[in-house]
């Protein structure tokens, strides 16, 4: 069915496409009488069509899933589903000492998934920097929230955070860090 009416949307941009150079063309044929002028005009519409086609791959592209991987996997699982209350959505363990779990941001439906993974040091993938801890905040992970007195309560009982924190933009930081030591960002747009 979604092939259906992704085809039903080129269609329908095909079919608009080709009105606008009836249009056009009649235009300039009326004006300037040349057949010629013309049917250029049209292979160069047809070449910007199948050119618009190709490049509609470039949609395809789904949902967002980021992947960190952790020194101690039960501690960061333990963060991420019991202090952060992101739902495992699947388990996985390939029994040569990779490890994981994947999560989802927000309700059933997001297309935001965060995946955590321990891999253990008799594994082919294996690098030292997986049993450290971060050493700078290249990366973090924000998350919007449309309570952040909530988060604020909740965090000041389970986890240590700092915040909320006003930024210059309007909106509201709640500042914390997870096993690992990733900045971890929790906000509230400014109000609107």
């Amino acid at each position: 069915m979604k092939n259906k009416m992704k085809n039903k949307t080129i269609m329908t941009k095909k079919n608009l496409l080709t009105i606008m150079l009836v249009i056009v063309g009649v235009n300039i044929y009326a004006q300037n009488n040349e057949k010629l002028q013309l049917e250029k005009l049209t292979q160069k519409f047809k070449d910007s069509i199948e050119n618009f086609e190709d490049n509609s791959s470039f949609n395809s592209l789904l949902s967002l899933k980021t992947l960190i991987r952790t020194k101690d996997f039960e501690a960061s699982k333990t963060f991420y589903t019991q202090i952060l209350n992101l739902e495992i959505i699947e388990e996985y363990d390939d029994g040569n000492g990779s490890k994981g779990i994947i999560m989802r941001f927000g309700p059933i439906g997001s297309n935001a998934f965060f995946e955590i993974s321990e891999i253990s040091d008799n594994h082919s993938y294996y690098q030292e920097q997986f049993s450290k801890n971060l050493e700078n905040d290249k990366i973090d992970i924000q998350l919007r929230t449309d309570n952040i007195e909530f988060w604020a309560m909740r965090l000041k009982e389970k986890w240590n955070a700092r915040g909320p924190i006003l930024r210059p933009w309007g909106s509201q930081y709640l500042y914390l860090r997870d096993p690992d030591g990733l900045q971890i960002i929790i906000y509230q747009e400014k109000s609107k």
